[in-house]
């Protein structure tokens, strides 16, 4: 019965009174086997915690750096652009000088032709003046001498009836010639009156000519500065479209950025989850 009572490590030996024990199994786990477990997760945790941290500042570090590079590329437009614009500024200038001072040449060339021509309508007219004073003075001395003539001829012309007849042929002829005169003397009056109506009339073209020239350069002038507004419209227009469109790309850099970033905090989380996972197995 002792016998039977003696289990579990313990066993007879040969003899009656011999026994032995048996050695106990050795343990599957150390016995610090928890605090290992304890420290190797609190080791995983620091280590997730670190690369959280690590990520944040990575995202910080990114978005400073998508800000500066953001305001660096604005800037960097608008500088270009304002000196594009000052550029085509200044050329606008110096092709307005230059058509200015064109305009102001061929007036003052205008006005010149215009004062060469009166200068000589003036003096063409007063060399007619000159020859009409010395006609009507040549006219006046034969009207004297006619007079005196014809009183010769009164005092004369009872005497003989033969110096009567020559008196009168003269006079005759005296006559014809005056009429001649008068006839030469009047169609030069005509002719003189038609050459200053000309002179007028072709006066009065070239004034029309030159108001005409005059209003067809403003014209033109008017029209370039309307194309020139129109230019510098559409060149604005134009730098307006590539700064929304470099903003457009700007925009969908981030989003890209952001994308990226999320896709790594997701498989981050994922990491975290199968750490986990292994360390509950």
């Amino acid at each position: 019965m002792f016998g039977k009572m003696r289990r579990g490590r313990e066993f007879n030996g040969p003899t009656p009174h011999s026994t032995a024990v048996i050695a106990k199994m050795p343990l599957s786990r150390p016995p610090n086997y928890q605090f290992l477990q304890e420290r190797r997760r609190e080791a995983v945790r620091g280590q997730l915690l670190d690369y959280k941290k690590d990520i944040g500042n990575c995202d910080v570090k990114t978005s400073l750096f998508e800000s500066s590079k953001h305001h660096y590329v604005r800037k960097a437009v608008e500088r270009r652009v304002g000196a594009d614009r000052q550029q085509h500024q200044a050329q606008i200038n110096q092709r307005r000088c230059r058509f200015k001072q064109t305009l102001e040449t061929e007036k003052e060339q205008l006005l010149q032709e215009m004062k060469d021509k009166m200068k000589e309508m003036k003096t063409e007219r007063l060399s007619g003046m000159q020859e009409r004073l010395q006609f009507l003075q040549e006219r006046s001395e034969r009207e004297r001498l006619q007079q005196v003539t014809e009183k010769l001829e009164q005092l004369f012309r009872e005497q003989d009836h033969e110096t009567r007849s020559a008196l009168s042929r003269r006079h005759e002829q005296q006559v014809c010639q005056e009429r001649a005169v008068q006839m030469r003397t009047q169609q030069e009056e005509e002719r003189r009156q038609r050459e200053e109506d000309r002179w007028i009339e072709e006066l009065l073209e070239d004034d029309q000519h030159t108001r005409d020239k005059l209003d067809h350069l403003s014209v033109q002038l008017r029209h370039q500065r309307v194309a020139e507004q129109q230019q510098e419209l559409r060149r604005q227009m134009e730098e307006k479209e590539k700064l929304r469109q470099e903003e457009k790309e700007l925009k969908e850099e981030e989003a890209r950025l952001l994308r990226q970033q999320n896709q790594d905090l997701l498989l981050e989380d994922q990491r975290h989850q199968q750490l986990k996972l292994q360390e509950q197995q």
